[in-house]
Parts: structure tokens; C-alpha cells; sequence
């Protein structure tokens, strides 16, 4: 993984080096660049000098003048949750210690269950709960069936059933707590609905914690009275485990709540295993101690349903929680003591999160099905009469790029959103949301953002965790964002970028470009976000309107779902042969000449593909030959003589295989530059006919369900069980593990049968464009150029690079073993490289001389593109279908296909 981090930094490294090396130069074009001032904020990482050193935070929580987060530190014990204060500039940051009356154990550990912090404690067995043969008797949450007044039963604060907790609760307390705020509560507080438990209990406010409880919990004399033997389980066996998570810190403005869910697992009689997990709704205090609990849910072995708690949110009334079960969602609320006060169901199909906007008024979001689509919906709420409002109308929402901001405390509009390029306002009723802050034109990667707050329009908060600091250990940063005057803003000519999603890696290589470049900076333009939940291809529609109608960007991202010979053929892309001719850094020679070929069209270069992998079939050499590539009629002819029973293509139905031969060969039956296409050609009808010998579904189930499924996955090939093999190959050391690995023996590489060349293609990582129509194309070849350096293409590991030298390292890396790298030390040490196959582990040997070398002549003989025309492969599929159900002939179906596909390649050419 830190090998894999520092590769990945490399990039970012690699792209700001190369950028501050660019020459800078303008075309005089446009430098009105308004709107990439209006969004930017300035970036201040807060410094927080603290006693321990803090691995990781979220929740930002507002408490008076004050923000809490919850967070985790190293400790003694290993992971240990923690808060982190702070005044709201930042300033008298202090480190808290959580102290949580854990129902299964003293001293378990507890984290963020959401973010993959979970730290079970995997201790001693001894757990205070009933033995197996008698188990605990599980707390049921008292989810009405309906609506409920108010008066059910529910367990009093501190209360677990068949755990055990001590009558005496001050052992750890101090004489004097602290509330978190000053708000006053009863000195004296009863449980709704016990009638057998009355604890006293001094309010949160008053200063005194109580010295006794008066809970149903067992006494010590409840326990097991023999402890199970610990010496008779090896040291490696996890049997027992029990601890805590926090899921969910919130406040309401006056004191801080956490959603604590508890559980136990004991394994140790694997016929009757225990496993027990309960919610609790925790009420703390300022210095992080526990003042009170209440029960949300319990399930284990004996429970009739999994219930789930979904959610809690801090308002104005206290707390209220989310509870997810078989009889539907439902809703409690408990008021700062701890009581509860109310509870309700809600007829929606997803329990969804309540949360509070700046100005007190509460709203739901849940996910449920509006217009015959599953999408994202809000609703404001008023808890008096349990009513929802009417869905509100925000663009984007029902898709899934869009957030609901949840931490706001401040602000004008009713509504804030975050997606991965910009933060949004919303006010209700308005047609769409503000941009209030953009990510990109603030130099800011919200890639790895745990959490963001809006304090007001003009700054937010940001909680992110820096993979790369510390000697790629990582850092948790509190950064607080400001708005930037746009006068205080440095006038640059913006570039416009589109793309369709793929921003995990565009992002971070934009935001370095900007920083570096004096004279241009980049817009993207993710055309994703228009997507609708009812409406996948909204944002690809969009894209083609905005290139249709002249709206064409400088620099475009190229994906599968673009008709991409459509753009070409209407000469929307700039030919890149005479930028890479006229820079002083590079010339064609660098580069795989059958990649830049493949990519050419009429001898002009109109996309660069920086990085590809190589889509082919493998086969046994012994059955398929030596040579790669070869018709349908040689497969067939090889037939007679193969294993009985050996499948062709593993699980392959007859629309995969339709599809692969859209994908693999598909190129052959169409002319995007005469408009043209020959679907109608003996060739394609061979080819359709062969897939009727394909079934026309699996039983995936069944075949999940035989226990030996997967060792036979393993085998097929070795096994002669399966012929051939469909693999992208990325890298020489996957030749190993084919030929090592699955197959065992000599193999070939001989595509895809009737496909053109050696039956293989190109499948482009990244693909990109200049627009012919860019007035700053100058400034476009900056950014682009980047790729093409070897600062670049030095970290391309995972995938075949373009330049020939990078290819030379990496032919030189496999003839060598494989090493791990100590980050501190600098050292190598190396290790077998392994293969493991039907549980025996293989030991790889290093490529040979002769192996490189095949490997990169066939790498160097791919030269068709892969077919990705989403439109085009529908019309096959689509008519298709009435030759596999027995309806029209090869011929005939093969003749409507034609039929509409030259309509769609004329009119798309």
C-alpha cells in the first residue's frame, strides 16, 4: 500500500514539476475569466498543537462557541476514540478522552464504523453475558407497529439486558461534571414509560453526577461462576470478540450525543455460536464523560428481527434517532436527559437522515422511488404533526454525485449540497442552487474529505486526511476555507475542460497544473453531475447539445459512452502531430508508433491515449497454435480434437458473447468515415451463428452454490476444462500469471477469432482532446503536453506506457524478483513472487529474455481500437434476439441489424 501511495503521489509530483518546467505562452484569447473568481476560497490549515497526535476525524459538531469532532488517537491499547475541540477560528485546539461505560467490556476499543476505523478488543472470553447453552435475554426495541402515543416502555438509561453493569457508576467520575453548554435540566429526571426504575439523576447542568444507579442490570453474582477455559484456544484463533463503534457524534447545540453500537461474538462452539450487538444513544459531557445512555436496539441469536439504527440528529427538543426494522422505520426522540419523549413510524421505504439546516428547521433525506426511478429525495419535516413537505426540486439530487451538507451553522440559504467539484446554496423554491465555493479554482482536492461545515457563506470548514504526509503514514488537516475578494484573484485565461466523471485521477493533475501555470488555468466541467435517477444518459445528452450548438470545450476527456468517430468526422478535434512536432521536449519517435497509429485517422493524430491496456483472448498453445491471430473457421476447425466437454469460452452466454464481438471485432463491419457499415457480410452472420451455440442464460445460482465452484474457477484452464480466455493485459507480469498460473503450461495470445490484426485491441486508461475550435489551443498543449513527459509516464505502473523508454524500465523491472521498498530506510528486500491455485501456492520464476520479448512484439502488433458504441451494440443486441429465439434467421436478423446501423452511422458520422 505504500508503494502504491507513493506512486500515486508521484503523479501529483510529477505533473507539478513538468508544469513548472512548461513554457508559458498565450494566444492572446479570451482572459475574461469572472466566473473562475466568483468561487474562491482561500485554503488555511489550522495547526493543532496537541498532546497526542490525532490519525483521523469527522463529525463536525457545533457546541456554543465551540466545534467538536469525533476523532482517533494512538494509545496504550492501540486505537482510541477521542474528540478534538476547538474555538471556532481554530485557536485553544484541545484533545478530549472519551470515557464510555462499554456494556461488554471495560476497556474496548471503540471508532468510526463508517470510514473503516472499527478496533474490536479480542481479549479474554470472559464477557459479561450468559453462557451459550443459556443466552442472554436480548433488549427489544419498542418500534410500535403504528403510530404511538408516546407512552411505550423503554428501557432506562445505562440498561442492558444480559450485561452486566455495576451499582456503583462514580468510580470514574469526577465529583463535578461539566455540561457541554450551559443549558439547565431537571435535578431530577424519570424515565418515559419504566415503572420499575427509578433513577435519580442530577441534570446535566447542576454539577453532580450520581454516586448510584438503580438499573435492572445483574449483579456479579449473575456471572458464569466457571470462566471458560482460555488456555485450550490456539493464541491465532479469534473466537471471542467484543468492543464498541462509535457510528455517529451530533449535537444540539448545547450538548453532544454519540450513537454507540456495542457488540458481542463468541465463535467458540461453532454449532452454536453467540453473537449479541446493541444501539445505544449516549449523552456526554464536556470533558467526555458519559452521563446517561439509553437502549435504541438489540439483536443476537435469539432476536426475531435485525433491527438497525439508522441515524440521530441534535435539535432544538434534544435528539432524535432513526430505527430501521422489519415493521418499518421509526422515530424516537429524547430530550437532553436523556428521556424519551416522543416516538412515531414513517410510511417511507427508507429510513433515510434527518438533519437540521442553520436556521433550526428540520428535513429528511431518504432514498425511495419517485417517477419509476430509486433516487435521492427531501423533504422538510414538522415534528409536530409527523408531517413531510413535497419532495423538493433541486437539480442534480436524484442522482448520485449530489450531497446534502449536514453541518451547517450559518449562512443565507435554506440548503447547502457539495459534489466532487463545487459547494452549493439553495434556497427553497428557487429554479437551482448557488455556487458558492469550487473546489478546482480553489486549488483544492476534495478527493479525500471526511467532512465539510458551513460556518457561513464566506467560510467553511474541511476535515481531510492527507495520505501522503509522513512518510506516506498520513495526516489528519483541519483546514478552514475563506472567500477570496475576486479583485485579489490573479486574472489567467481559463481553460474549459469536460469530462464524464474519471475525476479520481483528473482532479489532482488539474489542481497541480493550476498551481503551476502563470498564465492558464483549467475549469472542469464534470458532466456526470446532470445525470438524473431517472435519466442516466442526461449528462452525455448535454455533452453532444453543448458541442452541437458550438459550446465546445478547449480540452475533453473522451469516454466509451461519446461518439467519438461521430466528433472526429466532424472535425471537432485539433490534430496533435504538429504540437508534438513543434515541442522542443518530445518528438514521434518517442512513442509506440501502433498506438499513435491506431489513434490517427487520414494520417492526423485526434486523441492521446497516455496509457492503455491491451483487450485479447489467451489459449494453450498446444490447442491454438503459435501464431496469434485467426478466423472463425480456424476455431472451428480445431474443435473435433479438444477434451470432451471443455467449454470454449468459460459462462459465456449469447449476448456476452455478442457483446465481445462488438468489443473485440466489431471495428471491421463499420466506416465511420464514409458513413457506411456491412453488418450484412458473411462474416458477421458466421460470427452471429457462432453465438447461438452459446446458452442463452446461466444458472449463476446453482453454480454459486456448489461448494467447489470456485476451486473449479481456478482449475478450468489447467484442467483443460475451459479453452480460451478473454484478459486485458496491463503489465508483463501478468503474461506470469497466465502462463504459470491459470494455465500451466505454454500459451498464445491469439485474439479474438475473425477480428482483425491479431485479434486483439486497444483500450485506452485515458483518452484526451484538443478542440479545433479552442481559441487557447497553445494553452490546452500546456496542460496536455504533461502526459506525454517522461515526469509522467515514469508513473504509469498499472498499464502499458506510451513513451518506448518508460517501456524499456518497465521490461527491465521484469526480469528482476519482486522487492519491497522501506520507506524510512531507503532498502530493498526481496521476495518469491507467488501465485496461489486451488490452495497450493505457485512460485512464479522471472521472466525470460524470450518471454519479454514476446510479450512486446505482440504489444507492438496491436492495432485496432476497441468498439465501445453503446448506441451501435443496442441496435445488435436488440434485433439479435429474434435469430437467438428461433423468430428470423442469421441472414435476415443480420439484414435488419444493417438496416438500422447505417441509418445511425450516417447520421452520427
Amino acid at each position: 500500500m505504500k508503494q502504491m501511495a507513493k506512486r500515486a503521489c508521484g503523479v501529483l509530483l510529477a505533473l507539478a514539476l513538468l508544469c513548472g518546467l512548461t513554457a508559458c505562452g498565450s494566444d492572446g484569447g479570451n482572459t475574461n475569466n469572472t466566473a473562475a473568481k466568483e468561487h474562491v476560497f482561500r485554503a488555511e490549515d489550522v495547526k493543532l498543537e496537541l498532546e497526542k497526535t490525532v490519525n483521523n476525524a469527522r463529525n463536525i459538531c457545533k457546541v456554543g462557541e465551540r466545534l467538536y469532532m469525533m476523532s482517533y488517537t494512538w494509545g496504550e491499547t492501540g486505537q482510541e476514540p477521542s474528540l478534538v475541540s476547538m474555538n471556532m477560528d481554530g485557536t485553544d485546539a484541545k484533545i478530549i478522552e472519551l470515557a464510555i461505560n462499554s456494556e461488554q467490556s471495560d476497556n474496548s476499543m471503540g471508532g468510526f464504523s463508517d470510514g473503516g476505523i472499527a478496533v474490536p478488543e479480542m481479549v479474554d472470553p470472559r464477557a459479561h453475558i450468559e453462557p451459550a447453552e443459556e443466552p442472554a435475554e436480548n433488549g427489544e426495541t419498542d418500534m410500535p407497529a403504528e403510530e404511538s402515543d408516546g407512552e411505550n416502555e423503554t428501557q432506562t438509561a445505562g440498561e442492558s439486558d444480559g450485561a452486566e453493569e455495576p451499582a456503583e457508576t462514580d468510580g470514574d467520575a469526577p465529583a463535578e461534571a461539566e455540561s457541554v453548554g450551559s443549558g439547565d435540566t431537571p435535578a431530577e429526571t424519570e424515565s418515559v414509560g419504566s415503572s420499575d426504575t427509578s433513577a435519580e439523576t442530577e441534570g446535566e447542568g447542576s454539577g453532580d453526577t450520581p454516586a448510584e444507579t438503580d438499573g435492572d442490570a445483574p449483579a456479579d453474582s449473575d456471572l458464569p461462576a466457571a470462566e471458560p477455559d482460555i488456555d485450550k484456544y490456539p493464541d491465532d484463533a479469534v473466537t471471542v470478540s467484543y468492543g464498541y463503534n462509535i457510528n455517529n457524534m451530533v449535537s444540539d447545540g448545547a450538548n453532544l450525543y454519540l450513537l454507540v453500537d456495542e457488540y458481542y461474538n463468541d465463535y467458540r462452539d461453532q454449532n452454536n455460536p453467540i453473537y449479541n450487538e446493541n444501539y445505544f444513544l449516549v449523552g456526554i459531557d464536556s470533558q467526555g464523560k458519559e452521563i446517561w445512555r439509553q437502549e435504541l436496539a438489540a439483536h443476537g441469536n435469539d432476536s426475531e428481527t435485525y433491527t438497525y439504527v439508522n441515524s440521530i440528529v441534535g435539535i432544538s427538543q434534544g435528539v432524535l434517532c432513526g430505527i430501521q426494522n422489519d415493521a418499518g422505520n421509526g422515530y424516537m426522540l429524547f430530550d437532553a436527559s436523556g428521556n424519551k419523549t416522543d416516538e412515531f413510524m414513517l410510511e417511507i421505504e427508507d429510513a433515510g437522515n434527518f438533519f437540521v439546516n442553520g436556521k433550526g428547521d428540520l428535513y429528511l433525506s431518504y432514498w425511495g422511488e419517485t417517477d419509476g426511478s430509486w433516487q435521492q429525495i427531501l423533504c422538510s419535516f414538522d415534528l409536530a404533526t409527523k408531517t413531510l413537505s413535497e419532495p423538493l426540486s433541486v437539480p442534480g439530487l436524484s442522482g448520485y454525485n449530489l450531497n446534502v451538507c449536514q453541518n451547517v451553522y450559518g449562512g443565507e440559504y435554506d440548503l447547502y449540497f457539495y459534489d466532487t467539484i463545487a459547494v452549493y446554496g439553495y434556497k427553497t423554491g428557487d429554479a437551482d442552487k448557488t455556487e458558492i465555493m469550487n473546489f478546482i479554482d480553489s486549488d483544492l482536492d476534495s478527493s479525500y474529505m471526511n467532512s465539510l461545515a458551513v460556518l457561513d457563506d464566506r467560510a467553511l470548514l474541511m476535515l481531510s486526511y492527507d495520505y501522503t504526509a509522513n512518510n506516506y503514514e498520513g495526516q489528519f488537516i483541519v483546514s478552514r476555507l475563506t472567500k477570496v475578494d475576486p479583485a485579489d484573484v490573479k486574472d489567467k485565461t481559463v481553460l474549459q475542460l469536460a469530462c464524464y466523471g474519471n475525476l479520481w485521477e483528473l482532479r489532482p493533475l488539474v489542481i497541480a497544473f493550476n498551481k503551476s501555470n502563470e498564465n492558464y488555468r483549467i475549469q472542469i466541467n464534470d458532466y456526470q453531475s446532470y445525470d438524473e435517477a431517472n435519466d442516466w444518459e442526461a449528462g452525455i445528452t448535454r455533452l453532444n447539445n453543448d458541442i452541437v450548438s458550438g459550446n465546445v470545450p478547449d480540452i475533453l476527456y473522451l469516454n466509451d459512452r461519446m461518439p467519438i468517430s461521430s466528433y472526429i468526422s466532424k472535425g471537432l478535434f485539433a490534430d496533435l502531430y504538429p504540437m508534438i512536432d513543434a515541442d522542443a521536449d518530445m518528438k514521434r519517435e518517442d512513442f509506440l508508433s501502433n498506438i499513435l497509429e491506431a489513434y490517427s485517422v487520414d494520417g492526423k493524430l485526434y486523441q492521446l491515449v497516455p496509457s492503455f491496456s491491451v483487450n485479447t483472448v489467451v489459449g494453450k498453445t498446444k490447442y491454438v497454435g503459435e501464431t496469434p491471430g485467426w478466423t472463425l473457421a480456424d476455431l472451428q476447425a480445431i474443435l473435433p480434437s479438444l477434451p470432451d466437454g471443455i467449454e470454449i469460452f468459460p459462462e459465456m452466454t449469447q449476448e456476452n458473447f455478442l457483446y465481445t464481438v462488438m468489443n473485440l471485432a466489431g471495428g471491421q463491419f463499420v466506416d465511420w468515415k464514409n458513413g457506411t457499415c456491412n453488418f450484412d457480410s458473411e462474416e458477421f452472420i458466421g460470427l452471429l451463428e457462432f453465438c447461438s451455440t452459446f446458452p442463452k442464460e446461466i444458472d449463476y445460482e446453482a453454480l454459486y452454490n456448489n461448494d467447489s465452484y470456485w476451486t473449479m474457477q481456478e482449475t478450468m484452464y489447467r484442467e483443460d476444462r475451459a479453452l480460451l480466455s478473454q484478459f486485458y493485459l496491463s503489465n508483463y507480469h501478468q503474461y506470469l500469471e497466465l502462463r504459470y498460473g491459470s494455465f500451466g503450461e505454454e500459451i498464445t495470445m491469439i485474439g479474438f477469432p475473425s477480428a482483425p490484426g491479431n485479434g486483439a485491441t486497444i483500450n485506452a486508461n485515458l483518452n484526451i482532446a484538443i478542440s479545433a475550435k479552442s481559441k487557447n489551443q497553445d494553452g490546452a498543449w500546456e496542460f496536455v503536453r504533461g502526459y506525454l513527459l517522461s515526469e509522467y509516464q515514469d508513473t504509469v505502473s498499472y498499464a502499458w506506457p506510451l513513451r518506448l523508454d518508460r517501456l524499456e524500465e518497465m521490461k527491465a523491472d521484469a526480469k528482476q524478483k519482486p522487492y519491497w521498498e522501506d520507506p524510512t530506510t531507503g532498502e530493498r528486500e526481496e521476495y518469491e513472487d507467488t501465485y496461489y491455485i486451488n490452495g497450493e501456492e505457485l512460485t512464479l520464476p522471472i521472466m525470460s529474455d524470450e518471454e519479454i520479448q514476446y510479450v512486446t512484439d505482440f504489444l507492438t502488433s496491436v492495432s485496432e481500437v476497441a468498439v465501445y458504441d453503446t448506441a451501435l451494440q443496442t441496435i445488435v443486441v436488440e434485433e439479435a434476439a429474434a435469430y437467438f429465439s428461433g423468430q428470423k434467421s442469421a441472414k435476415e436478423v443480420a439484414g435488419v441489424i444493417q438496416s438500422r446501423a447505417s441509418i445511425y452511422v450516417s447520421e452520427n458520422r
